[in-house]
C-alpha cells in the first residue's frame, strides 16, 4: 500500500480539523499506511474531544491500545481483536479493560451476531441471511449502521443493534466490498432477533 510522509500527515490533520466541524458523528476505521504514527487515531480522538465531537472507532492492535489511552464515545471490535486487546472475547472482560473510557461498545462474533453495550444495558442481536457473497467490509457497514441509528431521536439500544446488524449483514449480500443496499437493510431490520444479556 501507500506510504505516509510527514507532510501528508500534517495535511491530513489540517483537513480533519476543518471537516470535523461539519460532523454530528465521526466514524474512524481501518489500518494506516506505512510510516503513520502509532498513535494516529489517538491524535484524532484528542482533536475531536477538544470540540466535543462523538467518535465511533473501529480499530485494532497498537492503534487501538494508543487510542484507548484517550477513549472515545463508541468502539467496535470483532472477536479476534478483542482477544488481542484484553485477552478475552467476553464482553465483560472487554468492558473491564476499557475502564469506563467508552460509552458504547459493539463486539461482533461473526455469524453469532453482535453484543452491544450502551447506557448500562447489554443486548445480543443477530439476523440470518440466505447466502453470503462476501464478509469484507461488514464491520465498517455495521459501524455505519450504529452511527446512523444514533443520529435518530430517542433511539433505543434495540434499534441501534438492529441497524448495526442489518447493515453489516446487508454488506454480505452483494459483491461490492463495504457497500450495502437500503432495500436489503429495510428487509433485514424486522428479522433481527434479540436476546438480553445480564
Amino acid at each position: 500500500g501507500p506510504e505516509l510522509s510527514q507532510e501528508d500527515w500534517s495535511l491530513f490533520l489540517n483537513d480533519f480539523k476543518r471537516r470535523m466541524n461539519e460532523a454530528d458523528f465521526i466514524c474512524m476505521s481501518g489500518s494506516w499506511p506505512k510510516n503513520a504514527p502509532d498513535d494516529a487515531y489517538r491524535q484524532l480522538l484528542d482533536m475531536a474531544a477538544e470540540r466535543n465531537k462523538k467518535v465511533i472507532l473501529d480499530s485494532s492492535g497498537k492503534q487501538l491500545e494508543e487510542a484507548m489511552k484517550t477513549g472515545c464515545f463508541g468502539l467496535h471490535v470483532n472477536q479476534a481483536e478483542a482477544e488481542k486487546f484484553c485477552g478475552s472475547s467476553d464482553l465483560k472482560d472487554l468492558l473491564e479493560k476499557l475502564d469506563g473510557k467508552v460509552d458504547l461498545v459493539a463486539l461482533t462474533k461473526g455469524a453469532e451476531g453482535l453484543e452491544l453495550y450502551y447506557n448500562q444495558e447489554v443486548i445480543h442481536a443477530k439476523v440470518e441471511i440466505p447466502h453470503v457473497v462476501s464478509t469484507v467490509g461488514s464491520g465498517d457497514c455495521l459501524t455505519a449502521g450504529i452511527a446512523y441509528a444514533l443520529t435518530q431521536r430517542e433511539t433505543t439500544i434495540r434499534e441501534i443493534a438492529a441497524y448495526g446488524v442489518a447493515c453489516g449483514a446487508a454488506n454480505c449480500l452483494i459483491e461490492d466490498l463495504g457497500m450495502l443496499r437500503n432495500t436489503d437493510v429495510q428487509e433485514l431490520l424486522p428479522q433481527v432477533e434479540f436476546r438480553e444479556i445480564i
